[in-house]
């Protein structure tokens, strides 16, 4: 058992501390980042006229999943 046990009390805001703001603010910035770069992506092969391989369209599957996390997470710190 630690000999120094820290008061949650003395932690900046508690353990009741409210970062529902922050996290807001980081799920819409990778909202942001992960549908620029599947653009980016696709736009540089058209550009390219490259053809489109499977982990391209790979990509397109995981950024639904990860539009639904960020919806998620969004959702749950407005409730």
């Amino acid at each position: 058992m630690p000999s120094h046990i820290t008061d949650p009390s003395t932690l900046e805001g508690g353990l009741y501390a409210d970062r529902g703001g922050s996290v807001i603010s980081c799920s819409i910035v990778f909202i942001v980042l992960c549908t620029f770069c599947l653009i980016l992506r696709f736009a540089s092969h058209h550009i390219g006229r490259r053809p489109t391989s499977l982990e391209d369209w790979l990509m397109i599957p995981a950024w639904v999943l990860m539009m639904g996390l960020c919806a998620n997470v969004i959702c749950s710190k407005l409730v």
